[in-house]
């Protein structure tokens, strides 16, 4: 993976998309990604989708040292949609693949390639038929069934 191209571009303005990475006031690293069109960041959406978002990432994507074609930020962020019933924007999710630590091939790239493995649940159909495994809710309360 070659990091060193993805660091070097933060902070730098894209034609497509800028990449910048700060610290929190809490010491925690925050993304900001920026496209002309796309203006929303994954600090806009709740505590709890946030927690939710992520979550579903870390069992869904599987990281490879090799760069993925073929699936981008975009269609992933739909199936992610489809799962959770969580709406994100294109900048969102890719903020939540750096949180995640998926960094992407090219960052000036309106939908991004990631370095993950197409072996990875999210573009795999599961026993539904749909890829990506399903949210799972809390546990049943069988008390008020």
């Amino acid at each position: 993976m070659n990091m060193d191209k993805y660091f070097n571009s933060l902070g730098k303005k894209g034609y497509f998309c800028t990449v910048n990475e700060t610290c929190s006031a809490e010491g925690k690293t925050v993304y900001s990604v920026e496209t002309k069109e796309d203006t929303a960041h994954f600090c806009n959406l709740t505590k709890e989708e946030q927690e939710m978002v992520l979550t579903w990432l870390r069992y869904n994507v599987l990281p490879a040292k090799e760069p993925l074609y073929g699936h981008t930020s975009y269609g992933m962020k739909h199936t992610l949609e489809a799962r959770t019933n969580t709406y994100l924007t294109n900048n969102q999710f890719k903020e939540a693949m750096l949180l995640c630590g998926f960094y992407p091939v090219e960052t000036d790239m309106k939908n991004w390639n990631f370095y993950v493995k197409k072996s990875s649940p999210i573009f795999q159909d599961q026993t539904d038929g749909k890829p990506g495994l399903p949210m799972m809710g809390g546990p049943m309360d069988y008390r008020n069934q």
